[in-house]
């Protein structure tokens, strides 16, 4: 998908993607996804904030390749699907990485599917 369609389909829906820890999922679907500095953040240097993919594609060549080599084998990865409520808060990273500045509430999340 190119940039300029995806920004289209992100105009029209606010869907992404954000790749977790199992262990995270029951404090995420209490308090929702809070902008932080995480591990993997920290140690790539990264912007504090939530990391989202705009598509499943992304997800999963993330996973298949960096993304995948951040995380421990024995960890159960869940995928979220998460709506954003003010896209000017998201800001793109690359081609197919955003993070958003403001928490997403447990409502606007859910388990897309665990890996």
């Amino acid at each position: 998908m190119k940039i300029k369609q995806l920004f289209e389909t992100m105009a029209t829906n606010n869907v992404f993607f954000h790749v977790t820890k199992k262990s995270n999922l029951s404090r995420i679907q209490s308090i929702g996804l809070v902008p932080s500095k995480g591990e993997r953040t920290n140690k790539l240097m990264d912007q504090q904030g939530i990391y989202l993919f705009p598509d499943i594609d992304s997800v999963e060549d993330a996973l298949m390749n960096w993304m995948g080599d951040e995380f421990d084998e024995a960890e159960d990865l869940v995928i979220l699907k998460v709506r954003i409520q003010d896209p000017s808060l998201l800001t793109q990273t690359t081609g197919w990485e955003f993070v958003y500045s403001s928490t997403i509430p447990p409502l606007d999340i859910q388990v897309f599917r665990f890996e």
